[in-house]
């Protein structure tokens, strides 16, 4: 009698450590964001799953994966398992304006419930930003509340490249005038369309730039000044057709756009990305670095490393993700900038098609003199003086 009291209390305590443990386990696959029934936990979520896959799989809340929209007045949402959407809202940011709602019955989804598409109650406005707001239930009862931020449909967007960076800036510029010049980035169009929903990301400084609405040529370049004088009136944004509005010094015979700061976004060891906001995913990109180092340093790693490391795996930039990666040489100077080489053959290889992004490398690119905003970029190499 003693010994199979004892086991019974040795099977006991077995017992009690598994429950212990398992509900531990639970506890820490669920996000404190989400919520869950604890009465469907363990309700398997397909008949052919082992208790112990359904156990783990009931306790997993579903995943946003991707949020796009694929017309003027619809959403396609990607989930990591099946949902329901529910207590759908979405808001413009307009001055005064109101939260719209989405009926159940404008839902449409996947034969295996990953997917939905959501028909908003009213057409979005091209470049407008908007908020979407809805809770997505798994059939565990396991959901989520999740915002996305989003950009209003734009049913022609152009394709742009980086085509030219200047790092360097006017050494006068604590006091500047209006003869000070200040770094750029130049695009080039290699499919004409609208910009809305395209943005630059700067991974150094940790800051975008939103294009706004504009109608754009194949062929075209755009300068986009870093920065500008206060209150210089000069410094125009030429979003129409009339390209000559601009006179600030540096100003191109190109289309000119202005950020309107006095800080420096960018700086000469640095990631930039072009982006497409409806999926959040680069077209293209550029990664230069002073010194060809293997790690991203100083307190400005993170945003660094992450930006190159989504060009990198994107496929965007092909060199990989570090600084020894990235175009390397001292390229602060406003008589020189970082230049692209491969412009004709791209113009050549995507005239017929183009694809989700431009795939770039290190070898593309020089460091050239002289800087040539809004022009075909220089071929001479810049060469730093030697004593």
């Amino acid at each position: 009698m003693k010994k199979v009291s004892f086991y019974f209390k040795r099977f006991a305590k077995f017992c009690g450590s598994v429950v212990f443990f398992t509900s531990i386990t639970a506890f820490q696959f669920l996000p404190i964001s989400c919520k869950s029934n604890e009465e469907d936990i363990n309700v398997p979520l397909d008949p052919t799953t082992s208790p112990s896959q359904a156990e783990e799989q009931s306790v997993v809340t579903p995943k946003l994966l991707s949020f796009s929209m694929t017309e003027k007045d619809c959403i396609h949402i990607e989930f990591s398992k099946k949902v329901t959407l529910c207590d759908i809202e979405y808001l413009g940011d307009g001055e005064g304006e109101e939260s719209q709602s989405v009926d159940e019955s404008k839902i449409s989804y996947s034969e295996d419930g990953c997917f939905a598409d959501v028909t908003l109650s009213n057409p979005t406005e091209i470049g407008k930003k908007y908020t979407f707001k809805a809770v997505a239930k798994d059939e565990s009862g396991n959901s989520i509340d999740f915002e996305q931020k989003f950009c209003g449909y734009n049913p022609s967007p152009a394709t742009i490249v980086i085509n030219e960076v200047r790092i360097g800036y006017s050494s006068n510029i604590k006091k500047p005038t209006k003869t000070t010049k200040y770094e750029y980035i130049e695009f080039y169009v290699l499919n004409g369309g609208n910009l809305a929903g395209t943005r630059v990301d700067f991974g150094y400084h940790n800051k975008s730039y939103n294009f706004p609405v504009i109608d754009v040529k194949t062929g075209e370049f755009i300068v986009l000044h870093l920065r500008s004088t206060p209150n210089d009136k000069t410094a125009i944004n030429e979003i129409g057709t009339d390209l000559s509005l601009s006179t600030a010094i540096d100003s191109s015979s190109a289309r000119d756009l202005w950020i309107s700061r006095t800080e420096g976004i960018i700086s000469k060891s640095d990631t930039i990305a072009v982006i497409d906001e409806n999926t959040e995913k680069p077209i293209d990109g550029i990664i230069y670095a002073e010194n060809p180092k293997d790690d991203w340093t100083g307190t400005n790693k993170k945003s660094l490393t992450e930006l190159a490391e989504l060009l990198a795996n994107a496929g965007v930039w092909s060199d990989g993700s570090k600084p020894k990666d990235g175009v390397n040489g001292n390229a602060f100077g406003i008589s020189r900038s970082i230049s692209r080489q491969n412009l004709k053959e791209l113009e050549e290889k995507y005239k017929d098609s183009i694809p989700k992004y431009i795939q770039s490398s290190k070898l593309d690119w020089i460091i050239a003199t002289p800087a040539t905003p809004g022009k075909e970029n220089s071929d001479k190499p810049y060469l730093p003086k030697t004593n």
